[in-house]
C-alpha cells in the first residue's frame, strides 16, 4: 500500500469531492433531511407546551393547536422522508456510475506492464464489492449519519432552552462519542483494508481457478487446487473476524456513551423535578429529547462497519486511479506519416522484470510489402517483438523506427491508427467474425456497428408459400430462399412474400463472395497476438 489509509474521516473527505458536480442535488437532499430533524428536536417542545399549557389548565383549545402541530410536522417528515430516499438513491447511482467510468478511462491509458503485475480478479473486485460498499454509503448510511449527528447537535441546543444545566451536563459526554472509537480507529482501517485486498485475492484466485479448468482436469489437480482457496478462505475469514472485533469495540465505545449519557441525565433532571427546579413539561420534554439524542447515537454506532468498507474500498480505488502508465506520448509527439519504406529494430533490448533480458541485440528490418513471419519456441521474444513494434511498450535499449521516425517520438494513436491487427485472444468481439472485427477497426469510434449485408440467395420472387406449413403443403415452395439444406421442414420468412414458409427443397448454392480489391491501407503491417507462440 502506498499510500495512507483513509479511514473515515479521509472517506468522507472524498465523498465530498465526488459529490461536487452534484451540489445542488445535493443541497435538495439535505433540505429534506432538516423535517426528520426538526421532528426529533422540535416534538420535546411541543410536549413541553403540551403539558404546561394546555393540559395543566385544561385549555382544549390550545391542546388543540399543538397536536395538530404535531400532525403537521409528522406529515411533512413523511414525505420529505420518501424525497430523501429517492434523492440518496439517485446522487448516489451517479457518484458510483462516475467512479465506474473515471476507472475504464483509466484503464484504457494504463500500459502492459501493469496488467502484467495485476490480477484480473482483484480489479474486478474494484467494480463489484469495492463500488457496491460506496454505494451504500452514499444511498443509505450517509444519509442516516448526517440525520444522527444533526439530531444530536440541533437536540443539545434544544437541551439548553430546556435547562441549561442538564445541557452542560450532557456536553461532559458528548466528546466520548468521537474519542472512545479514535482509540481503535487505526488498527480497524487497517484491517478493514486487509480484509478487501483478501477479498481481491480470493476473487483473483477464482478467476485463475475457472480460467484454466481445462489443465486441472487434464492433470487431476483438483485437490491442489482446492487446497489453495480454502486457504484464501481461511484467511478471508481470519480478516473478517478481526474487522468484525475492532468495529465492534467502536460501536461499543459509543453506545457506552449513549447509555452513561441516558443514565445520568435522567437522573438529574428526575432529582431537579422533585425539588421544583424542572417542571412537568419540561421534565417530559428533556426526557423525550435525551431519548431521541441518545438513539441518535445508538445509530451512529451502527455506521462504523459500513463506513470502514466503503474506506477500505475508495483506498484501492484511489491507488488503482493513481497508477500511471509507463508508455506515454512524449509532450512534442507528433503524427506519424503515412508507412512508405521499411519497419526497422536498431539493436533493440527489452526486459520484463529490469534483471534478465527478454529480447537483446535484436537488429531487424522489413521492407514495405513484404510478409515475414516471426517462428520460434515458447518465451523466444515473438510477442515481444510485435509489442514494441505496436508501441504497447518501449525498449530499453536501442530503438523502433518506422521510415526512420523512431516510435518514441509519435503519437501513439497516429501509429496505431495505420496498425493493422489479428489476434488470437478476440475476446472484445466473441461474437464478431474476422471480417466485422475489421470492418468495426476501419471505421470512426462514432460509427455504429452493423453486420454486413448477406449475399441473395436467389433473385426469384415466385415464392407462393405464404401459407405452407407442412412438407406436403411446401410443394409449391421450391423457389423460396429459404429452404432448408438438409431437406427437412424449416420454418422462415420469405423474400418475395414476407410470409411464413416451408420447404423440402434443398437451397440453391450461394453465390461466390467477391474478393475486395485492396487498399494503400490493407498494405500495413500486421501482427498475430496474444501472440502465438
Amino acid at each position: 500500500m502506498s499510500q495512507p489509509v483513509l479511514g473515515p474521516l479521509g472517506f468522507l473527505a472524498a465523498c465530498l469531492a465526488w459529490l461536487r458536480p452534484y451540489r445542488t442535488q445535493c443541497v435538495l437532499a439535505g433540505l429534506t433531511l432538516l423535517p426528520a430533524v426538526a421532528f426529533c428536536t422540535l416534538q420535546p417542545l411541543l410536549l413541553r407546551a403540551l403539558v404546561d399549557d394546555a393540559v395543566i389548565p385544561r385549555d382544549a383549545r390550545r391542546a388543540t393547536r399543538l397536536v395538530a402541530a404535531l400532525a403537521v410536522l409528522l406529515a411533512l417528515d413523511a414525505v420529505m422522508e420518501l424525497a430523501s430516499h429517492y434523492l440518496s438513491a439517485r446522487v448516489g447511482a451517479r457518484v458510483s456510475n462516475d467512479l465506474r467510468a473515471r476507472m475504464l478511462e483509466h484503464f484504457q491509458r494504463l500500459s502492459l506492464s501493469f496488467y502484467d503485475r495485476a490480477q484480473l480478479g482483484s480489479l474486478l473486485t474494484r467494480f463489484t464489492s469495492d463500488l457496491d460498499a460506496i454505494e451504500r454509503v452514499l444511498t443509505r448510511d450517509l444519509r442516516a449519519a448526517t440525520v444522527n449527528a444533526l439530531t444530536i447537535v440541533v437536540g443539545l441546543g434544544v437541551l439548553f432552552v430546556v435547562e441549561w444545566r442538564l445541557a452542560l451536563l450532557t456536553l461532559v459526554f458528548l466528546p466520548g462519542i468521537y474519542l472512545g472509537p479514535r482509540l481503535f480507529s487505526r488498527r480497524a482501517d487497517m484491517a478493514s483494508y486487509e480484509r478487501q485486498e483478501e477479498g481481491a485475492r480470493l476473487a483473483a484466485s477464482v478467476q485463475e481457478n475457472l480460467s484454466a479448468q481445462v489443465v486441472i482436469k487434464a492433470f487431476a489437480l483438483q485437490p491442489l487446487a482446492l487446497g489453495r482457496l480454502r486457504d484464501h478462505l481461511g484467511r478471508v475469514a481470519s480478516r473478517s473476524d478481526r474487522v468484525g472485533l475492532l468495529a465492534g469495540l467502536q460501536a461499543a465505545t459509543i453506545s457506552a456513551t449513549g447509555s452513561s449519557l441516558l443514565v445520568v441525565t435522567i437522573g438529574t433532571g428526575t432529582f431537579m423535578a422533585i425539588r421544583g427546579e424542572l417542571s412537568v413539561g419540561s421534565l417530559v420534554a428533556f426526557f423525550e429529547l435525551i431519548w431521541w439524542m441518545v438513539s441518535a447515537v445508538q445509530r451512529l454506532s451502527d455506521v462504523v462497519l459500513p463506513f470502514q468498507q466503503a474506506a477500505g474500498g475508495a483506498q484501492r480505488i484511489t491507488e488503482l486511479l493513481a497508477e500511471r502508465p509507463d508508455v506515454v506520448d512524449a509532450p512534442d509527439a507528433v503524427a506519424v506519416p503515412a508507412f512508405a519504406r521499411e519497419l526497422r529494430f536498431e539493436d533493440v533490448r527489452f526486459s520484463y522484470d529490469g534483471e534478465r533480458p527478454n529480447i537483446a541485440g535484436v537488429t531487424l528490418a522489413i521492407p514495405a510489402g513484404h510478409s515475414v513471419a516471426l517462428v520460434g519456441p515458447s518465451g523466444c521474444g515473438k510477442s515481444t517483438l510485435l509489442a514494441l513494434m505496436l508501441r504497447f511498450r518501449d525498449p530499453d535499449e536501442g530503438r523502433v523506427t518506422i521510415d526512420g521516425v523512431d516510435l518514441r517520438t509519435v503519437a501513439q494513436a497516429s501509429l496505431l491508427a495505420q496498425m493493422g491487427s489479428v489476434f488470437q485472444d478476440t475476446s472484445c468481439s466473441t461474437r464478431r467474425s474476422a471480417r466485422t472485427s475489421v470492418w468495426a477497426a476501419r471505421r470512426p469510434v462514432t460509427a455504429r456497428w452493423r453486420p454486413p449485408p448477406a449475399t441473395p440467395r436467389s433473385t426469384s420472387s415466385s415464392c407462393r408459400c405464404r401459407r405452407a406449413t407442412t412438407p406436403r403443403s411446401a410443394s409449391g415452395a421450391r423457389d423460396c430462399p429459404a429452404a432448408s439444406a438438409s431437406g427437412s421442414r424449416w420454418r422462415g420468412r420469405c423474400c418475395a412474400t414476407r410470409g411464413s414458409c416451408c420447404s423440402t427443397r434443398p437451397p440453391p448454392p450461394s453465390t461466390p463472395r467477391r474478393r475486395r480489391p485492396s487498399t494503400p491501407r490493407s498494405s500495413a503491417w500486421a501482427g498475430i497476438a496474444r501472440w502465438c507462440p
